[in-house]
């Protein structure tokens, strides 16, 4: 028997291969999984896919295909899905706080930064801001 990632002949009682430290295929039959590749190191670029590609099911998908053969990868992915299911509109909001924040302070300053009453001539944008 030899093994199916690098080729090194195995013993028949073998689980591991000794050279690259992969189940063999009895091991594999004995837990009922399949062969995890040993390149599997998941890792951030994995994690950041799945962020960026978190308004689509693509990484749903990664994770379907890759759950056997590369759970690290696949686990990656899914979790960058899930983080960028939640940070995506949370970043939306945080920069809509901003922008009604600058558009308050610039409405301040252009009506002498003296009074309140002086500032609600500019409030009109600031209203049509909230009501958006």
């Amino acid at each position: 028997m030899f093994c199916d990632h690098c080729g090194r002949e195995l013993y028949p009682s073998a689980v591991v291969c000794p050279g690259c430290g992969c189940a063999t295929p009895r091991a594999a039959a004995e837990r009922g999984v399949a062969n995890v590749s040993p390149d599997d190191k998941g890792g951030l670029l994995w994690w950041l896919l799945g962020a960026i590609l978190a308004s689509t099911f693509v990484p749903i998908i990664l994770f379907v295909v890759w759950k056997d053969q590369y759970p690290k990868r696949g686990k990656a992915v899914l979790i960058g899905y899930v983080v960028g299911l939640v940070a995506i509109p949370l970043l939306i909001v945080v920069a809509y706080i901003a922008m009604m924040l600058v558009i308050i302070f610039v409405a301040y300053m252009s009506s002498g930064g003296a009074s309140m009453g002086a500032m609600s001539e500019s409030m009109w944008m600031i209203r049509a801001l909230v009501v958006l």
